[in-house]
């Protein structure tokens, strides 16, 4: 059994280790995903 996405689409994220770093491009999609879901969750505390 899959779990439901909170929105269409894959919102997984590799995060591969560089040297014990992720990598720019990785961090950038992982916050753009709780951004999205503070959003929809109406939790942004900004």
């Amino acid at each position: 059994m899959s779990a439901k996405t909170p929105w269409v689409g894959d919102p997984r994220v590799n995060i591969q280790n560089s040297n014990g770093y992720a990598k720019v491009y990785q961090v950038k999609q992982v916050l753009k995903a709780i951004e999205r879901l503070e959003v929809e969750r109406g939790t942004t505390d900004r």
